[in-house]
């Protein structure tokens, strides 16, 4: 690995070691009913944290990790906890190795390690698109006609607690517009966990595929809600459908597809849609 000398890099994850210290990570006020579904903020009960994300950006919640994406700039941020004996560099190593995983055979990233005061920092350049951050877009590049950015650079914070470490990294594309990563710092700054007594206790459910005869996924489902799923046809697809509810509290996920055809008027007017 060659020494990377990135002053801009290293500013961006000084400024969320900084920003993430400094935020209340014992916040207690009650999140309300709109703060709970409103698109400005996630607060999820069931996994501890809140969080202000634009509104061009999701957020999705992994095995071990919470991820943050645009899928208009391409931009990524990951949240993790590690947990350490004291040394970090076991931290580190464990990233450098999933890294080997994340590469591609025709990048070549380079990388540089800096210890801060805050912990460790990470910067690196040459990387190629995160697929196993966001694995469907493997198959959207060619059905959208996007074009996948090749040159991504990585900056990766990883700051101490007592028997835990947090990891934070973004993945974003070379130019990628001061706009944009000030939105992503604007995500780290809002990210809190949330008190334990302010969590709500899930259990994990499986989504089964009677056809195959194995496992199509999994939910967390809050404790004391009803839970049914289904795998259903549709055409040559096959996709889940579910069903959560807990008194008249109710959330269904189905799957429709449309069919539209352009139909041009006899006069030149504009087409109609169906």
């Amino acid at each position: 690995m060659r020494q990377l000398e990135r002053k801009e890099s290293n500013g961006i994850l000084i400024s969320v070691s900084v920003l993430f210290l400094a935020c209340d990570l014992s916040r207690t006020q009650e999140p309300s009913l709109k703060q709970l579904v409103s698109g400005g903020e996630v607060t999820d009960l069931l996994h501890g944290f809140s969080v202000k994300i634009p509104q061009s950006w999701t957020v999705k919640v992994y095995d071990n990790f919470v991820c943050f994406y645009d899928e208009q700039a391409f931009c990524f941020i990951v949240f993790r906890v590690a947990r350490h004996n004291g040394d970090l560099h076991q931290v580190a190593q464990s990233w450098w190795l999933e890294r080997q995983v994340m590469a591609s055979g025709f990048s070549q990233p380079r990388f540089a390690f800096r210890k801060l005061s805050q912990g460790i920092l990470i910067v690196g350049e040459g990387l190629s698109y995160p697929f196993v951050l966001h694995p469907m877009m493997s198959v959207n590049f060619g059905l959208l006609g996007q074009t996948q950015p090749s040159n991504y650079r990585e900056v990766t914070a990883i700051l101490p607690g007592k028997a835990t470490a947090l990891v934070i990294t973004l993945l974003f594309p070379t130019g990628t517009e001061k706009a944009k990563l000030d939105a992503m710092m604007g995500i780290v700054k809002s990210f809190c966990f949330l008190p334990q007594e302010k969590m709500v206790r899930w259990r994990q459910e499986t989504i089964y595929d009677p056809e195959v005869g194995m496992e199509a996924g999994w939910i967390h489902v809050p404790e004391g809600f009803e839970y049914r799923s289904a795998i259903i046809r549709q055409g040559a697809k096959r996709v889940p459908a579910l069903f959560v509810r807990k008194g008249n509290l109710m959330m269904r996920v189905d799957n429709i597809d449309l069919q539209s055809m352009g139909l041009q008027t006899g006069f030149g007017g504009n087409a109609q849609t169906l």
